[in-house]
């Protein structure tokens, strides 16, 4: 699915991967629980859902990115971290990152004029 809302990238590129960015009308888990996101390592995605509002879809995409980031393939399910513990540290970073942008539009410039 084409990407609908403005500024939301086609992809994502980090590490040794590419991540496409979907946005998914109604996106359910597995086992069927309505999400805002989520992260498919395996497959090289991370999927919004299109029925979220333009504000949050910069923080579910932060919050799949932080995923990718902190999801590394070491953590199988033998040596899982808590999933509840990692979704609260993730969100929260999601919506401080979002924010610190949101607030502070010459720290994008900076590393713009950096690169």
């Amino acid at each position: 699915m084409r990407n609908l809302i403005p500024n939301i990238p086609a992809e994502i590129d980090f590490g040794p991967k590419t991540y496409a960015v979907e946005l998914v009308q109604e996106l359910e888990s597995s086992e069927h629980v309505r999400l805002n996101g989520n992260h498919l390592a395996d497959w090289s995605k991370m999927r919004l859902d299109a029925d979220l509002e333009e504000q949050h879809v910069y923080v579910v995409l932060w919050h799949e990115i932080i995923h990718a980031i902190l999801t590394p393939p070491e953590l199988n399910d033998e040596n899982k971290i808590d999933e509840l513990l990692l979704e609260a540290m993730v969100s929260a970073i999601a919506y401080g990152i979002v924010e610190v942008l949101d607030r502070n539009p010459d720290l994008v410039q900076y590393r713009g004029r950096r690169g």
